[in-house]
């Protein structure tokens, strides 16, 4: 898809951005409408397939395997939601669910409703449970090519995030739990709100709208346990809490599968071992958010900033040949 069509589609998607008018109350309030997406996304698969409920499985067996990674939305706990459109098991719902599946970012988007198979069911970003599916996806080409002894594994992320401070807020040792310390309004303007995200960035806007929303809400919270102080304030609030929860555990989940895939890859058994490939800028982009279309030129120049560095060059160019020429033996 050329630029110009995506940054149109892009501006229809975030057109309105509900934290602008206040925090969205309600459990199931987001950021953006689902409307706007969906209608893009049926869009797009009408005009490449002619019909915009095509289905996900592909009917054309010697088509290059896709899938698409989702997290079931009432079985989060549970193994990650392979949307496939090959194999035995290929999923035989339209593209666009699928795509809305795996786009479902908690805050951003409501959850994603599947119709087949029968019941059907909910289903939210894939990123929740993999925001980085290169272990999953070596698992599952192992599983359809039974052949393959080795495979190529290609990981492009999207920008190193900051590091998680764990820590959030210290309570001085005489401020114990036994002790009721009412929150005063500066302490409530300095909420740990966090907002930095692998999957955006939730506006400062929301720090503003909590801080006046705190004074009324929260004006008697004991200045304890900022969990304890964000179950007081209404639903909409509680959306962004446990987003932020998952955004602790998220902003450093990339970075430790790719450590993980780097071992395997070069692991002390030689039939073992794999080609294992890793782009992603270090720094700047963990300002972009999600939502953030309108920085697509920062967002180039980053990466232009990044591949022109004399190693990276290097590594590029390590990685097309072995796509183009791989290793004879890779299959035995």
């Amino acid at each position: 898809m050329c630029i110009e069509k995506y940054m149109e589609l892009s501006k229809d998607v975030f057109s309105l951005d509900n934290v602008k008018l206040g925090i969205p109350v309600g459990e199931n309030r987001c950021r953006f409408d689902e409307k706007p997406l969906e209608t893009a996304l049926k869009d797009i698969v009408d005009k490449t397939t002619g019909d915009e409920n095509a289905s996900m499985a592909d009917p054309h067996e010697k088509s290059c395997p896709v899938f698409v990674v989702a997290t079931e939305g009432q079985d989060a706990s549970g193994p990650p939601k392979l949307f496939r459109s090959y194999g035995f098991d290929k999923d035989r719902c339209p593209i666009w669910q699928a795509a809305r599946a795996t786009s479902a970012a908690p805050s951003y988007f409501p959850p994603a409703w599947v119709e087949v198979p029968l019941p059907g069911g909910w289903y939210i970003d894939g990123g929740l449970k993999r925001n980085n599916p290169s272990e999953v996806a070596l698992t599952e080409a192992r599983r359809y090519w039974k052949s393959v002894k080795r495979v190529l594994i290609v990981s492009i992320g999207t920008g190193v995030q900051k590091t998680a401070d764990f820590i959030e807020i210290q309570v001085p040792p005489e401020k114990s739990a036994s002790k009721q310390v009412n929150a005063t309004e500066s302490e409530i303007a300095n909420l740990p709100i966090p907002t930095k995200d692998p999957m955006g960035t939730i506006k400062r806007g929301i720090k503003r709208d909590l801080m006046g929303l705190a004074k009324t809400a929260v004006s008697t919270v004991p200045f304890i346990d900022v969990a304890v102080q964000y179950s007081r304030i209404p639903g909409g609030v509680m959306t962004v809490k446990r987003f932020a929860a998952e955004v602790v555990k998220l902003s450093t989940e990339s970075e430790d599968t790719h450590r993980n895939m780097w071992q395997r890859a070069n692991s002390d058994g030689d039939l073992q071992q794999f080609p294992y490939y890793r782009f992603n800028v270090p720094s700047g982009m963990e300002e972009i958010g999600l939502e953030e279309w309108k920085n697509m030129v920062k967002i180039g120049a980053l990466t232009r900033g990044y591949i022109n560095t004399s190693s990276v060059e290097k590594e590029i160019a390590e990685c097309a040949s072995s796509l183009f020429k791989p290793s004879s033996y890779e299959s035995i």
